[in-house]
């Protein structure tokens, strides 16, 4: 796989995440890091969701997706 620019690993990752949050398949943002990394070979991931605030939100579409409020 080529490598991404910064710019395009946020434009890959952040969007992805968001989708994986919203799928109900995970509990919170480190499964969606561990699926991206491991599964999508994608290891930036671990960069680009590293921010409090993209992990809360990840958080909350994870819950809401699952069912919690």
């Amino acid at each position: 796989m080529r490598r991404r620019t910064k710019r395009q690993q946020r434009e890959y990752v952040g969007p992805r995440a968001r989708e994986l949050a919203t799928s109900g398949k995970f509990r919170n943002w480190l499964g969606i890091e561990q699926h991206l990394r491991l599964e999508e070979s994608c290891p930036e991931a671990r960069h680009v969701l590293d921010n409090e605030r993209i992990r809360e939100e990840l958080d909350r579409l994870c819950e809401v997706a699952n069912g919690g409020e």
